[in-house]
């Protein structure tokens, strides 16, 4: 395993990361975004970064020849250690490269790309929260809202709040059919809806969290793409849509991590 390029952005722009996550040891490399918190916080770490940090602890213990199972639950089992540290449940989605098996292990909404194949990851609950502000945010402005104000005081935001703070009922639940989505909640059930994707000695592998809008091929190409649509579009409502725009004093809608290597 080479790293050949990565980076860790805050949306404010420094390299903190924000509730994002990256990590390379000698047997594996990871991408790890924590969830954005639908409550105001007490002034402590986020549940997100608390849930991002115990998932990157995690990653450091996993015996090098582990299978994706063991892994998940090992990483799973960490988020539900810290259940009680938080407002309201921490979570976190990640990519994880397991150098002994070249084996992409994805939970959730990380882009993933191995060679010329890219599988991008979405969550369907997301694309309707998104969609339903995305509308509410384009009346307003053909009424005659100002878009500085629109991203300082977003009523769209408000208004998909309540969708977010119950979207946890369709996580790791295969009944609920198109809304249900891959997390590490802590419930023990992540690792049966994680995905595995191949690499062949050689391959260039690339995992990207959704703070990009695709894992390009490369860093350059996904950090143009990404600066070319906040241009176009702050609000995140027209294109790539978004359950959030661009907040005065950020320089994107969410962080970020991407990482490109050689297998």
């Amino acid at each position: 395993m080479i790293v050949l390029e990565q980076v860790l952005r805050s949306k404010t722009g420094d390299d903190g990361g924000g509730e994002d996550r990256l990590l390379v040891t000698d047997s594996f490399a990871a991408v790890i975004d924590g969830a954005t918190a639908k409550e105001a916080g007490s002034g402590g770490p986020s549940p997100g970064a608390l849930a991002a940090d115990a998932v990157l602890e995690a990653v450091t213990r996993l015996d090098a020849g582990c299978d994706r199972t063991t892994a998940i639950r090992s990483l799973d089992a960490a988020v539900a250690a810290i259940q009680d540290q938080a407002v309201e449940r921490p979570t976190a989605v990640c990519a994880l490269y397991s150098a002994a098996r070249r084996e992409v292990w994805r939970v959730g909404d990380v882009g993933v790309r191995i060679g010329q194949r890219a599988f991008p990851a979405r969550k369907h609950v997301d694309d309707v929260a998104a969609a339903f502000r995305s509308a509410l945010l384009q009346a307003e402005l053909l009424n005659g809202a100002d878009r500085d104000d629109l991203a300082a005081h977003d009523p769209g935001r408000a208004a998909i709040l309540g969708l977010l703070r119950q979207q946890g009922a369709f996580a790791n639940r295969a009944e609920a059919g198109a809304y249900c989505y891959a997390v590490l909640d802590g419930t023990g059930r992540a690792a049966e809806f994680a995905e595995t994707f191949q690499a062949e000695p050689g391959d260039e592998v690339v995992l990207a969290t959704d703070g990009y809008l695709s894992p390009a091929a490369t860093l350059a190409a996904a950090e143009t793409e990404l600066k070319d649509s906040l241009a176009e579009d702050p609000l995140r409502i027209r294109n790539h849509a978004a359950t959030k725009g661009v907040r005065p004093g950020s320089t994107s809608f969410d962080d970020r991590a991407y990482l490109r290597l050689r297998s």
